[in-house]
């Protein structure tokens, strides 16, 4: 794990892609905190390959990484991926209704887009309220997506 933390620091964004890649394979869950440290990579595409592979890990300890990085990421593809593998991560885990309540405050629409989303996967009540509150986001293609999430939502708390 050690040696795979160095090559994180490798010149070519390749093998700082593929380190990620190695780490997921290597260590999963005790990987974590050194995928993490990926997301401080110049390049969006090592970050973007973080991201999916603390969802492919799909373990709880990654909420709170994916969490940060949704909302401070500055690349709104990275922070759009997080939003939406906090959705798959986070099933019913509360920490992840307050982050995606959070990235509901975005400047990009698809990235709050994929906060909608990511709170119909979380399977928790408590999403419903934050559901509500993105049927008065500004963007209508949120709105949108929020009405059919919430419709579904709905729908499973009456079976």
């Amino acid at each position: 794990m050690t040696v795979l933390s160095e090559a994180l620091k490798d010149k070519s964004p390749e093998v700082r892609l593929r380190t990620v890649e190695a780490l997921r394979d290597a260590g999963t869950v005790n990987s974590i905190p050194i995928i993490q440290k990926a997301f401080g990579d110049k390049e969006v595409s090592v970050r973007l390959h973080a991201a999916l592979m603390l969802k492919v890990i799909g373990h709880r300890r990654g909420v709170p990484v994916l969490a940060k990085v949704a909302v401070d990421d500055k690349s709104s593809a990275v922070r759009a991926a997080a939003a939406a593998y906090l959705g798959k991560v986070g099933v019913k885990d509360r920490r992840a209704v307050g982050a995606l309540a959070k990235v509901l405050e975005d400047k990009e629409s698809t990235v709050r887009i994929r906060a909608v989303e990511s709170l119909g996967f979380l399977q928790l009540a408590q999403a419903i309220p934050v559901l509500k509150q993105a049927l008065k986001d500004k963007d209508i293609g949120v709105r949108l997506r929020a009405t059919e999430v919430l419709g579904r939502v709905l729908a499973k708390d009456f079976e």
